[in-house]
């Protein structure tokens, strides 16, 4: 038997005992260090965990290798679950501007707020990384506006409509009314 499926059966094992025990786990709280949960892994969302929430972890360690610190910091766990599913990762770059360009993409690309804005598989995550080593441009790009529009008001729809909102009420010009010629 390898050393790897040792370790798998060892972990199932655990896993089955923990399952069995309820006194293990008795409440519903998330379980996880906060400032490198994805934001499925909060409880405040209602989107399933899958392999993306990995792919999020994955970009929340490359985040803190990158700039030596989480993607998201606060005064206590409520406050960096909150950053977590609204905030958006301050980007490498501006901690420490050595960061590589491609690199910060592909560390921004796993932490997406949505499994579907981050990579389709660790095979995807992977071959840009390997194409950021050989110096080859790698697949992740730049959230342009209106996509950055969008997450947000799947996010919050209430401020996003209420931009909308305001924005269409006022047409730029303060001067003008429908009672003015």
């Amino acid at each position: 038997m390898s050393e790897c499926e040792t370790c798998r059966q060892a972990i199932e094992g655990i896993a089955k005992q923990l399952l069995l025990d309820e006194s293990v786990i008795t409440t519903a709280a998330p379980i996880g260090t906060p400032g490198y949960m994805a934001p499925e892994q909060t409880g405040r969302i209602e989107t399933p965990v899958s392999f993306a929430t990995d792919v999020y972890g994955l970009g929340a360690v490359l985040y803190s290798l990158l700039t030596g610190r989480p993607p998201f910091l606060g005064g206590n766990p409520v406050q960096v679950l909150d950053q977590v599913v609204t905030a958006t990762p301050i980007p490498p770059r501006k901690l420490r501007a050595d960061v590589p360009l491609d690199l910060e993409r592909i560390c921004l690309k796993c932490l997406g707020k949505l499994p579907a804005d981050r990579y389709a598989s660790s095979a995807e995550l992977i071959d840009d990384l390997k194409r950021f080593s050989n110096g080859v441009p790698v697949r992740a790009r730049p959230v342009w506006a209106l996509m950055r529009w969008a997450r947000l008001a799947r996010r919050q729809p209430v401020v996003t409509g209420l931009v909308t909102l305001g924005s269409q009420a006022f047409d730029g010009n303060p001067n003008s009314s429908s009672e003015n010629p």
